[in-house]
């Protein structure tokens, strides 16, 4: 398993009933293996790509996925680009990680539905 060392920013939006609330999160870094690269890369996504949407302050919301606690992330690379990205929180050695679950980039519609709510 590989662990990235960099850490993302200390705040994050959170929408809480329908409220966008800033909180924040100790990150250690990111949780990298073969279970979740492969699925994460599929869609054209780099891992500093993903990294990235997490070194600005991203739109995170809770994922209704109902076997763990998930959640969905939206913000952009360094490039520009808008990504989503559903991920969770893992305690590895005494130290929380980030956990890509999935990620792409997304589709103009979604983009211009941000855009408006943001």
């Amino acid at each position: 398993m590989r662990s990235s060392q960099r850490g993302p920013r200390a705040l994050h939006y959170v929408c809480v009933d329908k409220l966008w609330v800033l909180f924040p999160m100790n990150i250690a870094g990111f949780d990298w293996d073969e279970g979740n690269w492969p699925k994460c890369g599929k869609h054209g996504l780099t891992q500093a790509e993903i990294e990235e949407v997490f070194a600005g302050t991203p739109a995170v919301l809770t994922d209704p996925f109902p076997d763990e606690t998930r959640m969905r992330a939206i913000g952009k690379s360094a490039a520009g680009r808008y990504v989503f990205v559903v991920f969770m929180l893992r305690e590895i050695n005494g130290q929380t990680k980030l956990r890509p679950i999935s990620a792409r980039y997304m589709h103009q519609k979604e983009i211009a539905h941000y855009e408006g709510t943001s």
